[in-house]
């Protein structure tokens, strides 16, 4: 399994997207928040609020799923990141298997 985290416009393209990627089940489920993020920007710290969506997947979608992000979102520059897990509940880790592809 992996968790896959990525920050969007706002919560309606998060769920949009969301429930584009569950429809195509290359995640078993997503989660979304509103979060403020920061960068620098002319040597200055701007923050910028997006909708911050963490999914459970397993390794072999991540391609899909950055792809079919890119070309669902406003976002210029995507910072999709996937964290590898090594251990997880094996009763999720089959419902997992079982909810994508």
């Amino acid at each position: 399994m992996i968790v896959v985290m990525v920050n969007l416009a706002d919560e309606a393209e998060a769920r949009r997207i969301g429930e584009g990627l569950l429809r195509k089940r290359l995640i078993g489920n997503y989660s979304t928040w509103i979060t403020l993020t920061a960068q620098l920007i002319d040597n200055e710290a701007v923050e910028i609020k997006v909708a911050t969506m963490m999914m459970k997947t397993t390794v072999r979608w991540f391609d899909d799923i950055s792809e079919y992000i890119a070309s669902e979102s406003r976002i210029d520059m995507m910072d999709l990141v996937a964290f590898d897990t090594e251990k997880v509940e094996p009763h999720f880790q089959q419902w997992l298997n079982d909810s994508t592809k």
